[in-house]
Parts: structure tokens; sequence; C-alpha cells
């Protein structure tokens, strides 16, 4: 998958393959799975393999052509209010992003659009990507959480936590992890996603927010994104 990845971040976003590439990089090991359940079942698996292939051709013609086939085919059962969206990161840091959507039109035609997101702190730091900035960032908190939740039940409750000024540690602790989540979220929303090319990719054209004014994508000149292709 990393391999496919470092060629789509090559070949760039506007090249016609680059989605194809950028989606068959993705669900490997969920593809088997399924395919796996299919053969306890014994029945369907020929026609789900014929439709996995395309993602697993190593040739790069017969890659583009099935794929091309699976986006025709996939277009026709996409409601039109619906964006399907790969993300993926690459090896170097960097976020792709490619989407596959309905022109809502009776004559059904796909609309796929890719776009890549360079690290806006690349001029600040040689280190800033995706990993530094937010995966393990993200493992820390996760990580954080798990251990304060870990082994919580009524009765550790009871036995631990029955001063207040153990209960109040507690909760401390727990709004410090929620609050470091939500900075990070911040800062996810600030600096990769923000942009509005990122999120008319990723939100459907006519999408209602149900909570106005908790998205706000910004324009070229506002946003921290560094770079845009």
């Amino acid at each position: 998958k990393q391999i496919l990845r470092c060629l789509a971040l090559v070949l760039g976003p506007e090249n016609s393959e680059t989605a194809s590439l950028l989606h068959s990089s993705v669900g490997g090991a969920a593809r088997n799975v399924f395919l796996d359940r299919l053969s306890e079942k014994g029945n369907g698996k020929m026609q789900v393999e014929q439709f996995f292939d395309a993602f697993e051709k190593s040739d790069s013609d017969d890659r583009k052509a099935a794929m091309e086939k699976v986006f025709s085919n996939a277009i026709d059962l996409i409601p039109n209010s619906w964006v399907v969206s790969v993300v993926v990161i690459c090896p170097t840091g960097e976020l792709m992003i490619s989407s596959l959507q309905s022109n809502g039109s009776h004559q059904r035609i796909q609309n796929i659009t890719t776009i890549c997101v360079f690290p806006g702190g690349a001029k600040n730091s040689q280190h800033a990507d995706v990993h530094t900035d937010l995966l393990i960032p993200l493992d820390s908190i996760i990580e954080r959480s798990r251990k304060q939740l870990s082994g919580m039940s009524e009765e550790a409750q009871q036995l631990e936590y029955t001063e207040e000024s153990a209960r109040r540690k507690w909760w401390q602790e727990r709004h410090r992890i929620d609050e470091d989540l939500e900075s990070l979220v911040q800062l996810a929303e600030q600096k990769y996603f923000g942009h509005r090319q990122v999120s008319e990719r990723l939100i459907p054209v006519g999408y209602v927010e149900c909570c106005p004014g908790d998205f706000s994508p910004t324009d070229n000149s506002s946003s921290e994104c560094s770079d845009l292709a």
C-alpha cells in the first residue's frame, strides 16, 4: 500500500490514475476477511472476487481499466447526496484525499477529484507531518484514557474514590484528556481539513450542518495549509 501511495503522490492529483491508486491502497485486509467469510457461507464469492480483483491488479493499464469500470458501476449505486472519499497518509507524511460523487444529473456522470495536503507547519519544522502532528499525540491521548478507565467498575469506585479529593483528582485528569483531544481535533481541522478545497471533497454539495458554526472551512487566503495540490 505504501508503494501505491508513493506512486499516487508522484503522479499528482491531476493524473487520472491517482484515484485508482489511492482506492487500491486501502482495505486490502478487510477485503480478504470478507472473502473468507463468503467462503464459509459458500455462495457469491466468485462475483465478489471479480470485483475485488480490480484493486489487486499489478499492471498499470489493467488496473486503470478495471478501476474505471468499478467507478462507473459504483456511480449508479451512490445516491446523489453521497460522497465516497478515501483519505490516506503517504509514507512521507502528506495527506491525499480522493472523492467519488455523482454530478447530480440524470446521466449519472461520475465526478472524481483528488487533492494533496502538505502540512502547514512544514515551513517551520522539517519533521512536521500527519504522524507527528496528529497520530502520535492521538495514540498518547488514547493510552492515557485507557489507563484511567482500566478496571473502573462500580466496586472500584467505592473502594478507591470514597474521598472527595480523590474523585476531584480523577475528574480533573478526565477533563484534561478531553481538552487535549479537543485541541488535537482543532489542530487537525486548522492544519489539514479546514481548507475549503478539502471540505469540498469530503462534504456533499447542498449539505446542511446540524450544528452551524461548529465547522467553518477557510478560504485559500487564511488557511494554515502551506500547500495544496
